[in-house]
Order: C-alpha cells, then sequence, then structure tokens
C-alpha cells in the first residue's frame, strides 16, 4: 500500500510540474525561482559549452588604459574624437558602430570662444575694422577652430556606414529637461525609425516605452543618418543574458545600436509586427530574428573577453597601424577600459566585460544567425520529457534504497542537462531545462521524505531509544550492523584522550552543590562538543573528567590529529567558561596517546558500554595526570607525536617511565596546529638545547638555557621545573647509571 501511495505520489508531482511548464512557457506565467535557476543554469551552459567561433570582421577601436596614459582622464576634448574619426574616415572600414554619445556641447571650445569673441569685442573698442588684415585672418581661423562641435561633425559624416548611439530616458521628471528642441531632434531620428504593424486591436505595443530619447546635440546627430539605443537589459543579479532589440516612444519604435548596424552591414531594412500576445514578428529583410513577445532575445556569447580584437583608440588616432586591420571590417568604437565602471557589465563569463563586446557580440548573433533560438515545438518535448522523468523517478525510487536512488536521480539530472548542453546548446538552441531538473530533484526528496516519516518510523524509534544511552555515531553502526550489539570486540589502533578539571577540590568547596552540578554540567557540554567536532566518540564521565576514543567505532585514518584538534579546542574553550563562572583558577589537563586496544561492546547481556581496553588506554590517562608535574595543559605520547609531526607542532618535554613499564617513552607537550608560530619555535628550540644539556649533565649550560625560555615565555612552567632539577643535580649529582629519565607514577 505504501509503495503504491508513493507511486501516486510521483505522478502528481509529474502532473504538478507539467503544469508549471504549461503556465510559464504557454502562458508567459514564470515565478521568480524558476527564472533565477534558469539563469543559472544558462550561465553554466556557456563555460561547459566554450568558445565558438566568432566574426572575424569585426574590431573594436576602444578606450583603453594605454588611450587614457597618453590622452588624460576620460572624457577627452572633442578634439581627440574628430582626429578620430578622420582617420576612420581614411581606413574606409565596411560600417561603424559608435557606442559614443555626445549630448552636451563640449564646455572646454564653448567658454574659449565666449571669451575670445569678448577678447575680439575689446579689440575692436580700439583699434578701427579692417585696419588689421593679419589679425582679422587671425580672428576668423580661431573662431573657426574653437567650434569643435561642428567639426566633430563633420569629421564624422565623412566616415561611411556610421551608427551612432543614444539612450532612452524611462523617468517622466528626468524626460523634461530633454524636451527643449525635441522636435527637431525626433526629426532627425525619423531615419533610424522602424516601421512597426500593430494588430487592429492593440492601441499600445507590449514593448518597454521610453519617455524620452537622449541622443547627441543636433549638430552632431544630424551628420549620424543611423542610430540605435546603448542600453543593455540586466537581469534582476546584474546579469546581461538578454537584450532588447527595439524600444518604443509614442508608437515610433527605435531599434538597438547593435540591431541598427546589422541591417547596415546587411543593406536590409527592419521590420516590426504585433498580434495580440506583443511582438509577433521582428525581421531583418526575411530574415526573422527570434525574439519573444517584448522584443527580448538572449545572447549567444560566443567567447570569453576579448571577443574580438581591440585596437587602442590612441594607436587608430595618431599612431602609425596597418590599414588593413581596418579597411572593410565592422568597426566599433567604445570604452574597453575596466577603470571605467559604468561601461562594463556582468556576463556569464565574467564580471567586468565592456558594453562595446556586447554590441559586438549581439550584432555578430544576427549578422551570422548564431543567436540562441528556441527548440522548435518545445513544449511538446518538454511535456514528453517531464512525464519520461516522472516514469524513470517511478522505477527508480520504488525500486532502489535511498542511496542508489539518489545517486540515479543525480545521474538523470547530470545526463538532462549535458545532453541539453551539447546536444542543443551547442548547437544554439534553447531548451528549458529548469523544470525538469527541478522536477528530478523536487521528486526524490518530496517522496524519499514521505518514505523517511512514514515507512521508517519504527526504525527511527530504535534509535531515539538508542540515543539516550550511547553516541549518535554508534547508533548509526547498530543500526547499519545489528550484530555490534553482540558482546566482544576487536583489536585496533585508535587514539584515546583523556581530560580532567584542575584545581577542581577549592571550587568543589567554594561552590554550593547546585551550583557546582550546573557548572560540572556546562564544562562537561563544551568540552564533549569539542570531541564530537572532531569525529570522537565520548566514552564516559568519571566525576571531574572524561574520556573519550578517535577512530572508533567509525574508521577514521586520521584520528591522531583529529584528537589533538580536539584536545586543543578544549583549552581554547577555558576562557569562555571562566567569563560565565568566578573560577579564575580553572584549568584543564588532557593526556593523548595512540596505540592498539581492544575495542567494542563490553558488559553484561542486560547493560553494556563501547568503550576500549588494554594498557594503551591506562597509559592515556597516566599522560593526562603529568600534565600537574609539568603544569602544562596537553601531553602526547611518542606514538601519537610520530603520527602528528608535521601537521602538529610540539615540544618534547622529558623522558619518562611509568609504573608497570620497563621500557622509557618520550613525552610532549602540544602547542599548535600546523608549523608553531615564530615564538613558539624559538621555544621549542630553546628548550630542546636545555634538554639536550640537561641530560649530558651540563647543569649550568641547562639553567641558561631555560632561562632563555623563561625570557621568551615568562611563564613556561617546564622551564621553571628544569631550572628547580638542575640546581638540585648540581648540588647533589645522580648516580653514574641515570640517563635523564623521570620515573612517573
Amino acid at each position: 500500500m505504501k509503495i503504491r501511495f508513493s507511486s501516486l505520489l510521483i505522478i502528481l508531482l509529474s502532473a504538478v510540474f507539467a503544469l508549471l511548464f504549461i503556465l510559464q512557457d504557454i502562458k508567459g506565467i514564470s515565478l521568480p525561482v524558476f527564472r533565477n535557476l534558469e539563469n543559472n543554469l544558462l550561465d553554466l551552459k556557456f563555460k561547459v559549452r566554450g568558445s565558438q567561433p566568432v566574426w572575424p570582421d569585426q574590431v573594436i577601436i576602444g578606450i583603453d588604459e594605454r588611450s587614457l596614459a597618453r590622452l588624460g582622464r576620460h572624457p577627452w576634448p572633442r578634439s581627440v574624437y574628430k582626429d578620430l574619426f578622420l582617420r576612420l574616415a581614411e581606413y574606409k572600414p565596411k560600417a561603424v558602430g559608435m557606442d559614443l554619445t555626445f549630448a552636451d556641447p563640449d564646455k572646454t571650445a564653448e567658454q574659449a570662444y565666449s571669451l575670445f569673441q569678448k577678447l575680439e569685442e575689446k579689440y575692436y573698442q580700439f583699434y578701427a575694422r579692417g585696419d588689421n588684415p593679419e589679425y582679422e585672418n587671425f580672428a576668423s581661423s580661431m573662431s573657426s577652430e574653437l567650434q569643435i562641435d561642428r567639426f566633430l561633425a563633420e569629421a564624422i559624416s565623412k566616415v561611411p556606414n556610421l551608427v551612432g548611439g543614444f539612450y532612452n530616458i524611462y523617468d517622466p521628471e528626468e524626460a523634461k529637461k530633454v524636451k527643449v528642441g525635441e522636435g527637431d531632434l525626433y526629426r532627425i531620428l525619423d531615419t533610424s525609425e522602424i516601421k512597426g504593424v500593430l494588430f487592429q486591436e492593440v492601441q499600445e505595443a507590449t514593448l518597454p516605452h521610453t519617455e524620452a530619447l537622449r541622443t547627441s546635440i543636433p549638430i552632431i546627430a544630424a551628420a549620424v543618418p543611423k542610430q540605435g539605443f546603448v542600453e543593455l537589459i540586466a537581469d534582476r543579479d546584474g546579469a546581461i543574458r538578454r537584450t532588447l532589440l527595439v524600444i518604443q516612444r509614442n508608437l515610433h519604435f527605435y531599434p538597438s545600436i547593435a540591431f541598427q548596424l546589422a541591417s547596415v552591414v546587411k543593406g536590409e531594412d527592419i521590420s516590426l509586427e504585433f498580434d495580440r500576445r506583443g511582438v509577433k514578428n521582428l525581421k531583418l529583410g526575411n530574415q526573422g530574428i527570434p525574439v519573444d513577445r517584448f522584443g527580448l532575445i538572449n545572447i549567444n556569447f560566443l567567447k570569453r573577453n576579448p571577443t574580438y580584437p581591440i585596437l587602442s583608440f590612441y594607436d587608430v588616432a595618431y599612431g602609425d597601424i596597418d590599414k588593413k586591420l581596418i579597411e572593410n571590417k565592422v568597426v566599433w568604437v567604445g570604452v574597453t577600459s575596466p577603470v571605467i565602471t559604468k561601461e562594463t557589465f556582468k556576463t556569464p563569463y565574467s564580471s567586468f566585460t565592456p558594453g562595446v563586446q556586447i554590441h559586438a557580440n549581439i550584432a555578430d548573433n544576427i549578422v551570422n544567425k548564431t543567436y540562441l533560438a528556441p527548440v522548435k515545438n518545445s513544449w511538446v518535448y518538454e511535456l514528453i520529457l517531464i512525464f519520461v522523468l516522472g516514469g524513470l523517478m517511478l522505477f527508480t525510487l520504488t525500486r532502489l534504497n535511498p542511496l542508489w536512488a539518489m545517486l540515479s536521480t543525480l545521474i538523470m539530472m547530470a545526463a538532462s542537462f549535458l545532453g541539453d548542453t551539447f546536444f542543443l546548446f551547442s548547437k544554439n538552441l534553447l531548451f528549458q531545462e529548469t523544470i525538469p531538473l527541478v522536477q528530478l530533484a523536487s521528486t526524490y526528496l518530496i517522496v524519499t521524505a514521505y518514505r523517511f516519516f512514514i515507512e521508517e518510523r519504527e526504525s527511527r524509534f530504535v534509535r531515539h531509544a538508542f540515543r539516550h544511552y550511547v553516541s549518535p555515531a554508534v547508533v548509526d553502526k547498530i543500526m547499519e550492523s545489528p550484530e555490534r550489539l553482540a558482546l566482544g570486540g576487536d583489536k585496533k589502533v585508535l587514539t584515546v584522550l583523556f581530560s580532567d578539571i584542575r584545581n577542581f577540590t577549592p571550587l568543589s568547596e567554594k561552590l554550593p552543590p547546585k551550583e557546582l552540578t550546573r557548572f560540572i554540567n556546562d564544562y562537561m557540554s563544551e568540552m564533549t562538543q569539542a570531541v564530537f567536532k572532531h569525529q570522537g566518540l565520548l566514552d564516559k564521565y568519571m566525576g571531574d573528567a572524561l574520556m573519550a576514543i578517535f577512530g572508533a567505532p567509525v574508521d577514521d585514518p586520521e584520528h591522531p590529529i583529529h584528537a589533538c584538534e580536539a584536545a586543543l579546542d578544549m583549552i581554547h574553550k577555558l576562557p569562555l567558561i571562566r567569563e560565565r563562572w568566578p573560577v579564575d583558577t580553572i584549568n584543564c589537563g588532557v593526556g593523548v596517546h595512540t596505540g592498539e586496544m581492544i575495542v567494542g561492546n563490553m558488559g553484561s547481556q542486560e547493560v553494556f558500554d563501547y568503550t576500549v581496553v588494554g594498557d594503551n588506554v591506562n597509559l592515556g590517562a597516566r599522560l593526562e595526570k603529568s600534565n600537574k608535574v609539568y603544569g602544562t595543559n596537553i601531553i602526547l605520547s611518542e606514538e601519537t607525536y610520530n603520527l602528528v609531526k608535521g601537521k602538529a607542532f610540539c615540544r618534547e618535554l622529558d623522558l619518562i617511565r611509568v609504573r608497570g613499564k620497563e621500557k622509557p617513552s618520550r613525552i610532549f607537550e602540544l602547542l599548535s596546529i600546523g608549523h608553531g608560530e615564530e615564538k613558539e619555535k624559538e621555544l621549542a628550540e630553546r628548550f630542546n638545547d636545555g634538554l639536550n644539556k640537561y641530560r649530558q649533565r651540563k647543569w649550568d649550560d641547562a639553567i641558561l638555557a631555560f632561562n632563555l625560555c623563561l625570557k621568551i615565555k615568562p611563564d613556561d612552567n617546564p622551564s621553571k621545573l628544569f631550572i628547580q632539577r638542575a640546581e638540585a643535580f648540581r648540588k647533589s649529582p645522580p648516580e653514574d647509571a641515570w640517563q635523564g629519565i623521570y620515573k612517573a607514577g
């Protein structure tokens, strides 16, 4: 019955996603979450697909860093642009896209001209007209030179097939500022206008509406026979993925600069037709352009920046470049320097793509038909795919366990995405991939959640019961292999950690019983979190101490370093505990040892614990107690040190022989994870030198070395201890058989 309900749930989800697709693709109702996912998938497709061939006959003249270094801060005087366009006219390009707008008169020339007129007027007040022919010639020449806008317009008019740019103003208040002289302005733009055919019942076109157009000043705009708007439409995340090819103002339609340039290059007119839903047809000659009902086209970004060759503005205007680089080519003029940030945009390939590169890419798409076009009748294939995927999920989720079902779902998602990318997208075909991918992920999550909450209720009950007695990691292992509940164990190399509270007796006498209990609970909670954080297993609490195991029950090849990380975490938590409690003198001692031990469930048939036993466990406990002798926080055994050397920074403390062991062992103080700070390295080096002198019975040299340690770290307890030992041995030397070994309790 459960499987049957799961099957019905999958079928229902397939129907829901089919409905979502119908609303989005056919009815045009799109949820923001799907739009965002589709945008992210589109970006990923570009990166996976890689670069495609670009139009070799297109080049960009860029306002780049070299030009800014030579010509100064942008914007430049109009005379600079005049020089460029005069050179362009000589090089005879096929067409030019001018991604520049000269919206205001040249202020510098305007002010200079006004000043010159005043000077000229003063001159005539003192000298009769016509008395100085040389001055008359000079005045006439200067008057002409200072009318730079007129000269720029003349230079622009000499460039063949030049397309200029203008801006749309959508804010009504801002639009009022450009109303003066607009009649002349819009008459100038008549040659750029598209003739749109409206559907008879449509009173207002569905295209975005602009309140006004900000072109170059009339004298310059009149020199440009064809113009187009330069705005790029960004998605909600600020990225450019689509572009508007046509804008309207009071049912007058104007193309984008890229679309206008494509029209000039191909020598074909743009036509526009509407129906009830919006844009029905947008054509360049007989070539249909794949736009949506709002006039938007998906840009096919053909390669990473720079997409097209860039010639420096300065080199073209004032340098000596090869004429063949420009002759009979489509040329764009615009900003390419990332310094001028308002002219850079985010695209699937880069966060700083010059706008002129994007315009050139759009023109390339249109002229060479490399734009992204929707798959014909894609809604049919999409619906088929939704139900096919539903059928595959029906098999997957009812026949396989959750892990294999998840892997199968991921494989289907990857196959769907990669198939779309390499078989459709690489051929410039767009297929809406979002809903099928969301369908796969959602179906898996929803059905798996249903099965988890309903079908595994009994299993969860068992888990919940066991979590009261053992750690979650042990419960997971038990659920995977119930036979682990049997008594007995395995012999494994593990790391054991012992930790207890220092100066606990004064604290227990100071705090009332309830407060003391709360303190111990708080302290143990912090210490336990440190164990769990680094993949350890809490074995038991022993009054003010705890014992933890690393490397079991879940195998962990890095258990020695994880135990060291947990030990340092415990020490780092002490200041937080001191802030919450009146326990300024409270401290913590930790002992860590790695060795072979018996691990498993041990106890009676009724009650048992997952724990470890063996001599190596006892050694870990003795190391923890040794911290009292040396005044340290963390002591490692030699076995643990050898396994973490290079990953943790330690210093050798002593050579000790513990009770019950004949062979002495070196012990180490853990200072930090990694290669150690400079101060720690210097301390360890000095201390090691003192230790060597101590073992060589060079008591004075040893004392000197340990005193140098105290200059580095005045409260270094091990150095103080060895100074005391050396001074004692200097007064009463040890027996000849002494080997520098300390007998630990």
